[in-house]
């Protein structure tokens, strides 16, 4: 009886084991790569929103940045609807920090 619980317990080990390197550390890492992104996010950077628009950054407010998307249009949009940064080594940044 004693070797079949110390067998469940260390397959159920193994499997939060599993599933922690799998699932979990991932989804953190990405997290902080996007805060960092953020975080370095400053006028005239080159942008990617989630649904495709590109543009320029004129202002960034605490949670929204105003986006220049043609000479003649500016859009204020939230900054987690950032994809990606295009026009900077914003990834040499957030590996140095």
């Amino acid at each position: 009886m004693d070797q079949n619980l110390i067998g469940t317990i260390l397959w159920t080990g193994g499997l939060i084991g599993l599933v922690y390197f799998l699932m979990i550390r991932p989804s953190n890492k990405q997290q902080k790569e996007k805060r960092l992104m953020l975080e370095s996010l400053r006028v005239k950077d080159d942008v990617i929103l989630t649904c495709g628009i590109h543009g320029t950054v004129t202002k960034v407010k605490e949670e929204t940045i105003m986006l220049k998307i043609s000479t003649a249009a500016e859009i204020e949009v939230e900054k987690s609807a950032l994809k990606a940064v295009t026009n900077r080594e914003a990834k040499a940044e957030a590996v140095k920090a």
